[in-house]
């Protein structure tokens, strides 16, 4: 009888077969496993997330005590893209922008099989080889214990904000003067429009000198332009082009103005950006010197961290962004409707009842094989399921 094993990887919990009699090892130690201990082990981990295929999301994650450990090189980019290419190809995911800042990351995805939690695993887990290769120095975990944060997006307008602030985020850390002149993994606003004019943007990476030798020799690295569900089709496509560069017209026209303006507020103040030579000073066991959400900059020397307001922030776990009141409160009720089935039914199956099934969007029960779980709707659009329109 095969049964599975709990892999605890950057604080998520992941799978793998294991024999009946075979032991696993845990943060706990040694313990034989079981599922009504795994389902009780769901209690301690974080809300439960509902994944729908086709779900578009903005991903981000944070290096471990917020150190540089993404510094960038010439050679860090290229094995950046290799293994972000590589797991996107792997789980179906549609890459529509992206940003690599020295201790943290965002993505712009699509999650067309709905199994954005496999690739986030992969991708975090192979990103981490790859640094750990380029920095020998870095000894322990690379990315913070907390989960990463994945924002479903619900609007049109969200979609530009959000879009807007990935791109600004090394010219918000006063990192670079534009956005385009930030030298670690960044789709430009010249990259997108390029995505945009081909229908995508494609590039051949070969795979690092190590830590990767099981995977192929070449990857390529794509960037689509969005696509929300309800204009997938090839017939939709002229409609889907003309939504995607206006989100991007919009999207770069705030990143130009966020440019402009902080280029005359340092001329007030008399600031500097760091600039690149800033840049390599940068050790990768470093510290910010700030808190801000996003702040990326200084060179702080590796001290106790004190408590600020990142520490309150990161607490905070939003699931949904629409830039719309209206959407926002109806998403949300939504999702805590959703959530209130998922944690009954998981007390029933708990208690031992039997013939439970999950709310349809369950992920790690369904994972870890644990219990059925309810059928989307076929084709179902992924915002209207979070609206409650179908």
């Amino acid at each position: 009888m095969v049964r599975d094993l709990v892999v605890v990887d950057h604080g998520r919990q992941h799978t793998k077969p294991l024999l009946r009699d075979q032991w696993s090892r845990s943060q706990g130690g040694l313990e034989r496993r079981n599922p009504r201990r795994l389902l009780a082990e769901t209690d301690r981990m974080t809300a439960p997330r509902r994944i729908l295929p086709g779900a578009s999301y903005i991903v981000a994650r944070r290096c471990a005590q917020r150190r540089f450990y993404l510094t960038p090189t010439p050679q860090l980019v290229q094995d950046i893209k290799y293994v972000l290419a590589c797991a996107a190809a792997t789980f179906d995911i549609e890459l529509h922008a992206a940003v690599f800042m020295s201790n943290h990351y965002h993505l712009w995805l699509t999650d067309t099989a709905g199994v954005l939690p496999k690739f986030m695993h992969t991708f975090n887990r192979n990103l981490a080889r790859v640094v750990k290769a380029h920095y020998p120095e870095i000894e322990g975990e690379v990315f913070d214990p907390q989960p990463y944060n994945a924002l479903m997006v619900l609007s049109h307008e969200a979609a530009t904000a959000e879009l807007a602030y990935v791109l600004a985020n090394p010219v918000k850390a006063e990192l670079v003067e534009c956005h385009h002149q930030w030298p670690g993994l960044i789709t430009t606003g010249g990259m997108l429009k390029e995505a945009l004019a081909q229908g995508a943007l494609e590039e051949t990476v070969p795979r690092p000198a190590h830590g990767l030798r099981t995977l192929p020799d070449t990857a390529t690295f794509r960037v689509v332009p969005y696509r929300p569900h309800a204009l997938r089709s090839e017939a939709k496509r002229a409609e889907a082009d003309r939504l995607m560069r206006e989100i991007l017209e919009g999207a770069l026209a705030e990143v130009e103005a966020q440019e402009a303006a902080g280029m005359a507020e340092r001329r007030a103040s008399g600031r500097k950006v760091l600039g690149l030579s800033g840049l390599a000073r940068q050790s990768p066991l470093h510290l910010p010197r700030g808190s801000r959400r996003g702040d990326d900059t200084g060179l702080g020397s590796a001290t106790a961290l004190e408590p600020s307001r990142y520490d309150t922030f990161r607490r905070i776990k939003p699931a949904l962004v629409a830039r719309c009141t209206t959407l926002m409160k109806t998403a949300a009720r939504v999702l805590k409707t959703w959530r209130d089935a998922y944690r009954q039914a998981r007390s029933h199956l708990q208690q031992g009842f039997k013939n439970v099934s999950m709310p349809a969007g369950t992920w790690w029960l369904k994972a870890q094989s644990l219990a059925p779980c309810e059928a989307l709707p076929e084709g179902s659009d992924p915002v209207a399921l979070c609206l409650q329109l179908v």
